[in-house]
C-alpha cells in the first residue's frame, strides 16, 4: 500500500473514528494552558505560523476539567508557588 492511498483512504477513517479535533479557543486561552498560548507567541513572533495538531481527545472533558467537574489529567494544575 502506498502512502497516497492511506493518505485519502484510511487516514481520514481513522480521523473520523477518532473524532480528532484541534484544541478550541476556550480550551486554549485557559489559565491552565498559559504554556501553550506562550509558545504560539513565541513562534509568532520568530515569523512562523503555529498551528493547532488536531488529536484525539474529547475536549469535552478537557473543559469539565478547567470546571473542577473532574481530577485534572488533560489539563495543567497550577501551583501558587510558580
Amino acid at each position: 500500500m502506498d502512502y497516497g492511498q492511506l493518505a485519502r483512504t484510511y487516514y481520514p477513517r481513522v480521523a473520523d473514528m477518532l473524532q480528532i479535533a484541534p484544541i478550541p479557543d476556550d480550551v486554549l486561552y485557559s489559565k491552565q494552558y498559559l504554556s501553550n498560548q506562550l509558545f504560539i507567541k513565541h513562534i509568532s513572533a520568530a515569523g512562523l505560523t503555529p498551528f493547532r495538531v488536531p488529536m484525539p481527545i474529547d475536549w469535552n472533558f478537557a473543559r469539565a476539567e478547567l470546571r473542577g467537574l473532574v481530577k485534572p489529567s488533560y489539563t495543567t494544575v497550577m501551583s501558587s508557588t510558580g
